[in-house]
């Protein structure tokens, strides 16, 4: 297996032949991180844990063979649209455009030189970041719309910011998300937990409401998103110390303002996860557009009342 470059992709290679496996380790390991397996068992076992970006496989194999392994591959949601790319000694074009016709992207005869299996294996990976982009950008504009069609109409502000809470933490993959409402006393600005989504409320129960440490400050002055991959060890925070006994285990951590239109800071959207490296890019977009439709929301109920 080969040592995973910062940023890279993950490609899965599926091949009995020892020497054939070590080749495209070096081949591909320029690009990407190459995980190895050696028959199609294997190679689907290995699959469903990396999630690889791309597959290159022998199409015969022990235990279970190329084409048998695509199959299975196919019947799990998160790997049916994972390109791959066949190495096959048959040249036979009636078998090759079978196996085109399944469920494989590209197909190689061997032997084959090293710069054409790497331009190969760059635009499978290409293109299935491209589609992933273009599902995730799908999925972003449905949420959207679902919360923009469900706040045409309803006035319930409980109601309202439970769907954006609901949303945003099915969408992001996190373990929990919550809102917290930005409150100004006599004793200055505390944090009130009003929706909670992926827990049940008693996860809370012996949870101290947080204060502007500089962990949350940021979120309820409205500052910006704030993403850790390991909160733990991030320098921002990683000083402050563990999480107190019964606190809920946060590792991925999300945190973003609700601002209203005027630059009032009605309150802040977290989400935690107990795993490192759970939220992308795609997810700040996905709760920074719930998050604008949560104050126009909130500005509206209150408008109303």
């Amino acid at each position: 297996m080969s040592q995973p470059a910062s940023g890279t992709s993950t490609v899965l290679v599926v091949d009995d032949h020892h020497d054939v496996n070590d080749f495209l380790v070096r081949c591909l390991g320029r690009e990407h991180h190459v995980v190895t397996a050696y028959d199609g068992k294997e190679g689907l076992e290995k699959a469903l844990a990396v999630k690889p970006n791309a597959i290159v496989t022998d199409l015969m194999m022990p235990e279970m063979n190329g084409a048998e392994m695509i199959a299975e591959l196919r019947k799990h949601p998160e790997l049916a649209h994972t390109p791959i790319l066949i190495l096959s000694g048959d040249t036979d074009e009636e078998v090759k455009k079978q196996l085109l016709d399944g469920a494989a992207q590209d197909f190689m005869s061997k032997p084959f030189a090293n710069q054409d299996i790497l331009v190969r294996v760059r635009n499978l990976v290409r293109t299935q970041q491209l589609q992933e982009r273009q599902r995730q950008d799908k999925a972003v504009t449905e949420a959207l719309y679902r919360v923009a069609t469900s706040f045409a109409s309803e006035l319930d502000q409980q109601k309202l910011l439970q769907l954006v809470t609901d949303e945003a933490t099915q969408l992001t993959g996190a373990h929990f998300g919550s809102f917290f409402f930005n409150v100004v006393n006599a004793q200055g600005g505390i944090y009130q937990l009003y929706t909670l989504s992926g827990v049940p409320a008693e996860a809370f129960a012996g949870f101290r409401m947080p204060r502007a440490t500089p962990l949350f400050g940021p979120t309820f002055r409205g500052e910006g998103i704030i993403r850790a991959d390991d909160i733990r060890k991030d320098p921002r925070y990683g000083k402050w110390g563990p999480q107190p006994q019964g606190h809920l285990p946060v590792v991925s951590y999300l945190a973003v303002p609700v601002i209203g239109r005027r630059g009032e800071v009605h309150g802040g959207l977290f989400f935690g996860h107990p795993q490192p490296g759970r939220f992308t890019e795609v997810h700040e977009r996905i709760v920074f557009g719930l998050a604008a439709h949560a104050a126009a929301a909130l500005e509206k109920v209150r408008l109303v009342e």
